[in-house]
């Protein structure tokens, strides 16, 4: 039996999707901040369907959906049994929806918050991604990367310094992880937030998503330069795009 339920889905005005955002949140951050954020979504990619999942509620108070609804902090065991249980389900889920928007994984977006979003993290972990783009919101994974990343992803880590649910430390280990195995990932901390699903890092998503060139992009551009400067014999020509460590923030 499936732990989520659709609350609302959308479909373009006009037209066919041509993208698709998938946001998975707790119930209680559907109104207002999960219509808002579908407002903003719509507003800003007019051709994207956009699909909000909340998982349903859980009957059994001792279980780790039910802690995690009633914003408990999972232990370290708690929440790598809770993400690994739900990642799979997050997968048929995003494929069945994939299917029915007629949207490939590179067009789809993935957005999700807080303990929740670890589920969605461990799909990051595979070598064929599911989507285009991950974004969290005061999220960690519950265990990190520990094989190389596929640079057909990218994913935005947001996150207020003041999370009381999950330490903003754990980015420091995610862009260790991400430099370690060669993944794409942007991080962006407000510093004087305790919500991570503030409107304030809501609006730094959409820049995000709107700005941010896709480290994978850059390097098949670096590879164009250096095949170009092999044939006209430039030994002393450098790539303009950047460093290794600038698809962090």
């Amino acid at each position: 039996m499936s732990q989520f339920i659709v609350e609302r889905a959308l479909a373009p005005a006009e037209g066919e999707a041509a993208q698709l955002f998938i946001i998975f949140i707790t119930p209680e951050q559907v109104e207002p901040q999960g219509y808002a954020l579908m407002t903003a979504l719509a507003q800003t990619f007019a051709t994207a369907g956009i699909v909000m999942i909340v998982p349903k509620p859980s009957t059994q108070v001792d279980s780790a959906m039910h802690k995690v609804l009633a914003k408990q902090v999972l232990s370290e065991q708690e929440l790598r049994e809770f993400a690994l249980l739900l990642s799979a389900e997050c997968e048929h889920l995003i494929k069945h929806l994939q299917e029915r928007f007629a949207v490939s994984s590179e067009a789809t977006a993935l957005v999700a918050t807080s303990q929740l979003a670890s589920a969605i993290l461990e799909l990051t972990k595979l070598p064929t991604p599911v989507a285009g783009r991950v974004i969290t919101f005061g999220a960690r994974y519950a265990e990190l990367p520990n094989a190389k990343l596929s640079l057909d992803q990218t994913v935005h880590f947001l996150h207020a310094a003041k999370d009381p649910i999950v330490p903003v430390t754990h980015l420091s280990e995610a862009d260790t992880a991400f430099a370690q195995f060669e993944g794409d990932a942007t991080i962006d901390v407000a510093h004087l937030l305790e919500d991570s699903f503030h409107p304030d890092l809501v609006q730094k998503m959409l820049e995000r998503l709107l700005t941010c060139v896709p480290l994978r992009i850059w390097l098949d551009a670096q590879g164009m330069q250096a095949g170009s400067a092999d044939e006209e014999g430039d030994d002393s020509a450098q790539s303009s795009g950047p460093g290794p460590d600038d698809s962090l923030h």
